[in-house]
């Protein structure tokens, strides 16, 4: 009985947020698909016929040319960048507030049928470190939502460029590729949440000194500064043993709840964030061993 038990929590503990009608605060970021805003190299851009959930969409046209373009790097990298972040009020340089930066993206690629997952790059640039990532296995003509939490970039407040580019060496001489990407946005819960949960230590021993997990914290920077209400609950009893509030940081952190002070006894535990909160609850399973240094009476 007490292993079924100890399953239900945690097929409870398994189930998305999404389960639930998340409430969601969004800036649209319009201005980044207005073309004379991007500068482009080996490449073309323009605005798109089409548009992607009723919003504008900017195409970027990519020739791969292995004979021509820059003189000391014939196949090079077809790039274009948005720089005008200071000069466009409308779309902030400071994203530490948001959680999300997300956009819907279309590829085609033409006259390069093997290279049907052939990478580009996408580049957030901030000051000063930069940050990069492959995007891959896009030409497929369907449209395709990114999004990139914002806790991966490690100053979010000064964002200075965003853009593509692709390495002509991946690609066969004479392709194009065609991006269309729109509905550039940037996304935050309306409240605090905690989007996942990860116990790092899942077994701790009776007299350890504290029980550690990962949390992706998602919100309004007060409601987040307020910190995450949690609880400490013996399966077997169901004694609560500890409810208070943790302090974090938005995005992803490790933290440390302190067990040494609580005189645990073995068994299994769940740790519960939000209790009582059908909707942002989220619970993970421990179990607390015998220490091998305790005397037995």
């Amino acid at each position: 009985m007490q292993k079924t038990f100890r399953y239900m929590l945690l097929a409870a503990a398994l189930l998305p947020l999404s389960a639930f009608a998340e409430r969601t605060q969004t800036l649209q970021l319009d201005t980044l698909t207005v073309p004379k805003r991007w500068t482009p190299a080996e490449s073309t851009v323009s605005l798109a016929s089409e548009k992607f959930g009723g919003h504008p969409v900017l195409k970027w046209e990519a020739p791969v040319d292995h004979f021509k373009g820059e003189t000391k790097y014939l196949v090079g990298w077809p790039r274009t960048y948005f720089t005008s972040f200071k000069k466009q009020p409308e779309v902030p340089s400071d994203w530490s507030l948001w959680d999300n930066f997300e956009f819907e993206i279309r590829v085609k690629l033409e006259g390069d049928d093997a290279k049907k997952g052939a990478p580009m790059s996408l580049h957030l640039t901030t000051a000063p470190p930069a940050f990069s990532m492959p995007l891959k296995n896009l030409n497929d003509g369907k449209i395709h939502t990114f999004s990139l939490p914002i806790s991966k970039l490690k100053d979010p407040s000064k964002v200075v460029r965003f853009g593509f580019s692709i390495s002509e060496s991946n690609y066969k001489h004479g392709a194009k590729l065609t991006v269309w990407a729109g509905n550039f946005r940037l996304v935050r819960s309306s409240e605090c949440t905690v989007k996942k949960m990860e116990l790092l230590t899942p077994a701790v021993v009776a007299d350890g000194p504290s029980l550690k997990l990962k949390l992706l914290v998602a919100g309004p920077a007060g409601d987040v500064a307020r910190g995450v209400p949690f609880e400490l609950k013996n399966v077997k009893s169901g004694k609560v043993i500890r409810r208070e509030t943790l302090p974090v940081i938005r995005g992803e952190r490790e933290l440390e709840v302190a067990l040494h002070e609580l005189a645990v006894e073995p068994g299994d535990y769940t740790l519960t964030v939000f209790p009582g909160n059908r909707e942002k609850s989220k619970s993970a399973v421990f179990k607390v061993l015998p220490s091998p240094y305790q005397v037995k009476k």
